[in-house]
């Protein structure tokens, strides 16, 4: 897209995936957190340049980045202490390795919108909710649960609602550093993310760490870079 030089308005980060078992890459950095939140942020670095020039003085760009109300059970210190493990113990555990990734996602919109302010890109991060999609379908279990999924779970154009809301809603122009959820029924609102992912100090750490992972610096996330 860089090669093509056109501007970009919308940009939304959904990446999720949940692995039963540890995985760790040739980087060293287990694969739910590569995979829902660094390689969802060096995506965004790459289309900056083109996000900016999407956006105008009479419309802002955006980007929203997907998180999940598991967010509130995370380790985010102690995966920046050790980028290969995304839980507080060395016993691997599934849905605390994903909160993880999720809360990664909070922390990043929350820095990223900091760092952007005055440069007419609006960052966001939204909640589906407990949606019946594809999410665990790398675990054996998964195909056993369709059932209570398709019972229990609300579908995926109720989850999306929050997504499209904060991507193209006239009433959030002038806003950002936001995160939405919707009702069962798609009823689209703010809602308040965990104490952690508020955590000005977890921001700034979690920052500090996905760039020197990715090589980066600060000075490569300014206009012009």
């Amino acid at each position: 897209m860089n090669q093509l030089n056109e501007p970009l308005h919308i940009l939304v980060n959904n990446a999720g995936a949940i692995y039963s078992v540890a995985q760790v890459g040739v980087d060293g950095v287990d694969r739910c957190m590569f995979g829902n939140h660094v390689g969802p942020m060096l995506l965004t670095h790459g289309l900056l340049p083109l996000l900016r020039m999407g956006a105008t003085p009479q419309r802002e760009a955006r980007i929203v980045n997907v998180s999940s109300r598991l967010e509130k059970n995370a380790a985010i210190a102690e995966w920046c202490q050790h980028p290969s493990n995304p839980c507080r113990t060395q016993e691997y555990q599934p849905f605390e390795a994903y909160g993880t990734s999720k809360q990664a996602n909070l922390h990043f919109t929350y820095e990223l919108s900091r760092r952007l302010t005055g440069q007419q890109i609006a960052v966001f991060g939204v909640t589906p909710g407990m949606v019946n999609t594809q999410l665990g379908r790398f675990n054996w279990w998964y195909g056993l649960v369709a059932p209570l999924r398709a019972l229990l779970l609300r579908s995926p154009a109720i989850g999306a609602a929050p997504s499209v809301h904060c991507a193209t809603s006239i009433d959030l122009e002038g806003v950002t550093g936001k995160y939405f959820g919707a009702s069962k029924h798609g009823l689209v609102q703010e809602v308040v993310s965990s104490t952690a992912s508020r955590n000005q100090t977890l921001n700034k750490q979690l920052w500090e760490c996905s760039n020197s992972l990715l090589g980066k610096t600060d000075a490569d996330w300014m206009p012009g870079s």
